[in-house]
């Protein structure tokens, strides 16, 4: 068996780096397709929450959203996440989580919290007026 010249070598290590490299930079990345539920977080425009929110009510659905993380939260709402799970209940934005792969996923994320803080100050709003619940909205950061 003949010795392998360095010319060899060093083409054989230079084609492994380029293998490695495209490997890893595909891990990084991760296309809209693969972001759970990228559709409907797409779809979630946090300056139609309020109409949104309004419609729901209209057609009997008081419910608060929540998003998903370490633990469920209400945004836009003061009582813990329990007490207004009995008050007024609660439907997940699905696609929310903690486990964040890439930019775009934790945009929608971000805006998926910032649409349910509109939307649940709305509903929490309009159902004190009522007085059908205790679930009040924050005051609004901005």
């Amino acid at each position: 068996m003949r010795a392998r010249s360095t010319r060899e070598i060093t083409a054989i290590a230079l084609g492994f780096c380029i293998l490695s490299i495209a490997a890893c930079s595909g891990t990084t990345k991760q296309g809209a397709t693969e972001i759970p539920y990228y559709e409907e977080l797409q779809r979630l425009k946090v300056e139609k929450a309020a109409n949104e929110a309004r419609k729901s009510l209209e057609s009997g659905d008081s419910r608060l959203l929540a998003v998903e993380g370490y633990a469920i939260d209400v945004p836009g709402v003061e009582e813990d996440s329990t007490k207004i799970h009995a008050t007024c209940g609660i439907k997940i934005i699905q696609g929310t989580s903690d486990a964040i792969n890439s930019p775009q996923q934790k945009q929608l994320i971000d805006n998926a919290r910032a649409y349910a803080e509109r939307y649940n100050q709305s509903i929490a709003s309009e159902m004190r007026k009522r007085r059908e619940s205790n679930c009040r909205p924050t005051p609004r950061d901005h």
